[in-house]
């Protein structure tokens, strides 16, 4: 066996044992959830409507939340994604109650997490793979919303299916593959199915294929048909909630806009909890993750002076969770940590290329046994990092009962 098959099968046998530790930390305390958040009440009233009446229990279901005149204070059904998966659960365990959302919320975590480490070993390398799985394994927003009744574990999985076949797609190899364009749009169908902030993924990724088709393939026709596609998937998302809605006074009241959800209101839970100036988030994500900090901005950097190659890849990851970064940072109310749900993944890789770019650098200014003391240490630094991690979600998330992952509650637990 030569020396680079030795260090592969290393590798994936060290991402199988931090697989296996990832799931095993969402598992522990999947079960002792003492209360539930009025959102998780929320999907949950809405799965056990349809669970109970079938699909024509749809209509009710809209119809009282437009009622109950408080729309958007609350999750709304135009999430039938969400509730669907949320009903079949219900029914394959016989329940009612939130743990259907919550056990959905824990399969997509973990399948997630498989996810993360598939991109990082198919088109990064396999010791960058296993960096970002340790860092996504151990992250604090992702061991407490694989426990809850939230959209936010799903939705995490939907950006991320979204990533991959995009990557797949950038391939030159794959780029007339038909089957994987419609592949494509149909995730991009369910994603805006499962929650509307995804189209703004759904859009990054379209307009990365686009660019390609157009400036690398230069075939105005793919460009044309991808655009028609689109345009078809999310109107296709729109005709079925239209027809769950069962009225058009209600599905028109509903239609999702900026200005539910983005736009801070005075004296409301969200801009209390939720708000605060920009920096704050940057400060909290290096709370509840320093190292994981450090390096996914060690990533971009490699990125932007060419450390590591431009690919379609990289390119994506780094959009992806640089927006959503941003997005969340800059906005009057959207701080917290399971909003950055869409991007956990993805930045999750960016921290695994920070490391293993610095540990390249290391290897070609130093001698073998520096390398070496600079691989124990990093080595070291992430297991660190992975049990403050566990401990502070522990704390400030098991053990105190948090309800959210608000800045201003875990800012509170985490002081």
């Amino acid at each position: 066996m030569t020396h680079e098959s030795k260090t592969q099968a290393l590798s994936l046998l060290v991402l199988t044992a931090v697989l296996t530790t990832g799931a095993l930390l969402r598992v522990a305390h999947h079960m002792d959830v003492q209360s539930r958040s009025p959102d998780e009440e929320t999907y949950t009233d809405y799965a056990s409507h349809v669970a109970d009446g079938g699909i024509r229990a749809f209509p009710r279901v809209f119809s009282d939340y437009e009622q109950a005149g408080d729309i958007w204070v609350y999750p709304a059904p135009t999430r039938v994604g969400e509730i669907l998966l949320t009903v079949a659960i219900m029914k394959l365990e016989n329940v009612r109650d939130e743990q259907a959302g919550a056990d959905l919320s824990l399969a997509a975590s973990i399948v997630t997490l498989l996810l993360t480490a598939w991109i990082g070993v198919r088109f990064f390398d396999p010791w960058t793979a296993v960096a970002a799985t340790a860092f996504l394994a151990f992250s604090v927003p992702e061991l407490g919303i694989a426990r809850r009744a939230w959209t936010d574990s799903l939705v995490g999985l939907t950006s991320l299916c979204l990533v991959l076949i995009t990557c797949v797609l950038s391939r030159s190899e794959n780029r007339r593959r038909i089957w994987l364009y419609i592949l494509f749009l149909a995730a991009g169908c369910g994603a805006l199915l499962v929650k509307e902030s995804l189209a703004v993924y759904y859009g990054i990724c379209g307009l990365w294929l686009t660019a390609l088709l157009w400036f690398q393939e230069k075939t105005a026709k793919g460009v044309a048909l991808l655009a028609a596609g689109g345009i078809v998937s999310v109107a296709l998302a729109l005709l079925i909630v239209r027809v769950l809605c069962g009225d058009s006074a209600t599905f028109v009241a509903l239609l999702p806009h900026p200005g539910n959800w983005l736009l801070a209101h005075p004296e409301s839970w969200t801009t209390e909890n939720y708000g605060g100036p920009w920096y704050q988030l940057f400060g909290l994500l290096w709370t509840v993750g320093p190292l994981t900090a450090a390096m996914a901005l060690a990533g971009f950097i490699a990125l932007a002076v060419h450390k590591v190659e431009r690919t379609a890849t990289t390119l994506v990851v780094a959009a992806i969770a640089g927006v959503c970064v941003l997005f969340l940072a800059f906005a009057p109310a959207l701080k917290c940590l399971r909003l950055l749900s869409p991007a956990d993944g993805c930045y999750a890789l960016m921290a695994g290329l920070g490391l293993t770019t610095l540990l390249a650098e290391a290897r070609s200014r130093m001698g073998r046994i520096g390398y070496g003391a600079m691989v124990a240490v990093a080595v070291l630094a992430v297991t660190v990092e992975g049990v403050c991690n566990y401990h502070s979600y522990t704390a400030a998330v098991v053990d105190s009962g948090m309800e959210d992952l608000a800045i201003s509650g875990l800012r509170f637990w985490l002081r």
